[in-house]
């Protein structure tokens, strides 16, 4: 396996999107914490061989898995860099910049009920943060990272 030191080429570049889920009988609400860092370090895992290939496509999106593009070196260039496509794991964030939820229906049908779920869930995240979620039985359902505008990659000698 290769291993690269990535780092963001720019200053408020990473984000970092968490999930949270609210299930009943027949809605779902989801709430989205985007946070933007001011900068990162994380560790892109790049396979060599079928077994380490067969490691890694458990952590990509299909398409990625379809197109071999988890396999390639990402160019220092890349747009976006994300979690979905390639395999890399967040050593270190600082700076943090920037805060954003928001929280919205995923499915179901909306009723005054479900409005105001979503508007208490607003004010309480508002007030306590995901502490908000967790003591009203949300599920964290997953987390993703993304680099906008280019990077540094520094491979790992072992």
């Amino acid at each position: 396996m290769l291993n690269y030191v990535v780092t963001p080429k720019n200053k408020n570049s990473v984000k970092e999107i968490n999930v949270w889920l609210l299930e009943t009988d027949e809605h779902t609400l989801k709430a989205v914490q985007t946070l933007t860092w001011g900068t990162g370090e994380f560790l892109l895992h790049i396979p060599q061989t079928p077994q380490e290939e067969d490691d890694v496509k458990q952590y990509v999106i299909t398409s990625s898995k379809e197109t071999g593009k988890f396999k390639e070196v990402p160019s220092g260039d890349i747009p976006v860099l994300h979690t979905d496509h390639y395999h890399f794991e967040m050593q270190a964030t600082s700076g943090g910049a920037d805060e954003d939820w928001s929280v919205s229906l995923e499915s179901g049908e909306e009723t005054d009920e479900i409005l105001e779920l979503i508007a208490d869930a607003e004010t309480g995240i508002e007030e306590e943060g995901d502490d908000y979620l967790i003591e009203n039985d949300w599920e964290e359902d997953g987390y993703d990272y993304e680099i906008s505008g280019g990077i540094e990659l520094n491979l790992m000698i072992e």
